[in-house]
């Protein structure tokens, strides 16, 4: 007989993992080279080993079990598909998992392979880990600021794991609901704004040094959980020479260090000049910034007002 044709369309593009949570395969398929192999997976049984399509998933009615009723190992689970990665980005990956004995162990990871689809090896952000006896879902992140990081010239990868490793064990272990997905926002529920925008709305503030002094009201603050760009803007309503037109040049900082964005303003007539600073930053890690405008006189003794500042930031994903 030959085996099923599923009706559950597979993911555009390589992205997500097709039949994840094992819902599709027959366990009476006398063609599959497993008899209990799920659609879309290579089954790899370990020295004596086993792996089953079961019923009482988590996700679905079906999960994956390896090992032996009697002391024995189990084997390893493969994707059929090539899923395209960039090293530079990073991804989730998760599953969940449980056995019949906490000494029981697994490993989740990805076999990584370069652009002419040539292996480079694996990564295991779980490697050989003991499993509870209830269902947890284990998560974990690939990539420059993950759990591990990709090899060097990765550019596609396949999802493995492995079931019951302690061939010295009597013992099932059981996975399901396994994903694969690059990070997106909403795996980020921690990106907070502190105070996301500056009001100095109605108050001025002079500065007369020739160095860069920080405006006191305007400083935010933002907390990245993931690689991005802080996009920056400030404005105020005016600059106002106080004395004799003068030269004031204003630059953004990022935790204490001057950016490119720079912005010179002033000279003959500048009296009550408005002025703006917009400003995206390249792709910084993950982690909490402090944000801020400083400004500086050209000449000793000149004497520049800044009034009415406003500011906002935001969070810009590393697309």
């Amino acid at each position: 007989m030959g085996r099923r044709k599923s009706s559950i369309p597979r993911p555009i593009e390589g992205f997500g993992i097709w039949n994840g949570d094992f819902e599709l395969g027959d366990p009476h398929d006398a063609d599959s080279p497993n008899p209990y192999q799920p659609d879309g997976w290579a089954v790899t049984l370990l020295a004596g080993g086993s792996i089953e399509r079961v019923a009482g998933g988590v996700s679905g009615n079906y999960c994956m079990r390896g090992g032996q009723a009697g002391v024995g190992a189990g084997g390893q689970l493969v994707t059929n598909d090539y899923f395209p990665v960039d090293e530079t980005r990073e991804y989730y990956i998760s599953c969940a998992v449980w056995s019949s004995n906490v000494a029981a162990t697994f490993s989740l990871g990805v076999r990584c392979y370069d652009a002419a689809k040539a292996y480079l090896g694996s990564v295991w952000p779980l490697n050989t880990v003991a499993t509870p006896l209830a269902p947890v879902r284990r998560q974990m992140r690939i990539g420059p600021l993950g759990d591990v990081a990709w090899p060097a010239t990765t550019r596609y990868c396949k999802v493995t794991v492995i079931l019951q490793q302690n061939a010295a064990l009597a013992a099932w272990v059981y996975v399901d609901d396994i994903q694969f997905r690059q990070l997106t926002a909403t795996y980020s529920p921690q990106i907070t704004y502190t105070s996301d925008t500056a009001d100095a709305t109605g108050s001025a503030q002079n500065f007369t040094l020739q160095a860069y002094i920080q405006h006191v009201g305007s400083i935010m603050n933002l907390t990245l959980e993931e690689p991005g760009r802080i996009w920056v803007w400030y404005y105020w309503s005016a600059m106002n020479d106080i004395g004799r037109p003068t030269i004031c040049y204003a630059t953004l900082y990022i935790n204490a260090a001057a950016q490119t964005c720079r912005l010179r303003v002033g000279g003959a007539g500048s009296v009550y000049v408005p002025g703006a600073l917009s400003f995206q930053s390249p792709i910084v890690a993950r982690g909490a910034y402090i944000i801020d405008v400083r400004f500086w006189v050209a000449v000793l003794g000149d004497t520049t007002e800044v009034r009415d500042l406003r500011g906002e930031c935001y969070y810009v994903r590393a697309y």
